[in-house]
Parts: structure tokens; C-alpha cells; sequence
């Protein structure tokens, strides 16, 4: 089973993590209470993005239309 922690970094700072499991998604990213990570900052959309992980595929990463993207490293 695959699986992904996302780490949120904040001016330098670790200041959240979140563990994906494949099979529990996919998961949504977003400023709305519904939102599987809950990001809290005024830069953030309300549904910025989508993650999918797999096995076969790995993580995916769909920018849901949010003014700044959804940059990766």
C-alpha cells in the first residue's frame, strides 16, 4: 500500500503534516472546513488542489484552478 506525508512549511517552519494512504483519498486541499488538509492562510483558494496516490501512478498533484498553483518540491 502506498503512502505520502505532505509537510506544510510556513516562513521556514515545520507547521503541519499530513499522512496520505492509498486508498483513502483522493484527498482535497483548501481553505473550506470540508477540505482534507485544511490550509489557513489568505493565499490559499477555497478548493486550491487534489491529490491521488497510488502504487502504480504514485502521487498526483491537480491544481484545482487556484490563483497562485500548486507548487511542488
Amino acid at each position: 500500500m502506498a503512502r505520502a506525508v505532505l509537510e506544510g512549511w510556513k516562513e521556514g517552519a515545520l507547521v503541519s503534516t499530513t499522512e496520505l494512504r492509498e486508498g483513502d483519498g483522493p484527498f482535497t486541499a483548501g481553505r473550506t472546513e470540508d477540505s482534507t488538509i485544511l490550509l489557513e492562510h489568505p493565499s490559499c483558494s477555497r478548493k486550491h488542489a487534489l491529490f491521488e496516490l497510488s502504487t502504480v501512478n504514485g502521487l498526483s498533484i491537480q491544481d484545482l484552478g487556484s490563483a497562485h498553483g500548486a507548487p511542488c518540491r
